[in-house]
């Protein structure tokens, strides 16, 4: 419907660029292409935008995504990529951080997240320029991940991956603090209790 192509139209009267322009005025359309062949087809075709997570403004529920390719798309205009947002991570704006820096910061941090750290972010809370990381099920779920600003991500991006890969115990996990990647801080829950330290004669 968007591309204004009918059956029956004869191909000489197409405009290819104007067809592929209504296509992409298609909100979760990234790119098309369109070519006439002869005799008998037009051939369309079509890369959708790629999410890479919800954002929602305080507690209110996920109303844009945010793609990979920075930009962020009202839900209504998105429809056909919805199906694919369930298990992505929610950028959380919090505060005064309504604006498109914030995202910027937020998706900067989730492109340079490694597998694990992707893997565990539920959400990444952005309030006052500070990026917090909540993690969501597994071994430290429910902790949370004090980032600091963006500045320095592949540094505290290396930190986060290397304590969540198993550099130290995640059980009783409470907090760990990477702002700055050279003194990591990790707080344990109170009152929980760790598994006694293995001894090498029981290796």
């Amino acid at each position: 419907e968007a591309s204004g192509l009918r059956g029956g139209s004869a191909l000489f009267a197409i405009d290819p660029s104007e067809v592929r322009a209504g296509i992409e005025d298609l909100g979760w359309v990234a790119h098309a292409s369109v070519a006439v062949r002869w005799p008998d087809r037009v051939e369309v075709l079509v890369t959708p935008h790629r999410p890479v997570a919800n954002v929602s403004v305080g507690e209110q529920p996920s109303h844009a995504l945010a793609t990979s390719s920075g930009r962020v798309l009202a839900v209504e205009d998105v429809e056909p990529l919805l199906a694919f947002s369930g298990g992505l991570p929610v950028i959380r704006l919090e505060g005064d951080s309504g604006d498109d820096a914030a995202i910027d910061d937020a998706l900067v941090a989730l492109s340079g997240f490694g597998r694990v750290t992707r893997s565990s972010a539920a959400e990444v809370v952005v309030e006052d320029g500070e990026l917090t990381l909540l993690l969501g099920p597994g071994a430290a779920e429910g902790a949370r991940v004090f980032v600091g600003t963006a500045a320095g991500m592949p540094e505290k991006s290396q930190a986060i991956e290397s304590v969540l890969a198993g550099a130290v115990e995640l059980r009783c996990l409470a907090s760990l603090d990477v702002s700055v990647p050279a003194r990591i801080t990790i707080e344990r829950t109170p009152g929980c209790e760790l598994p006694p330290a293995e001894r090498p004669e029981d290796r």
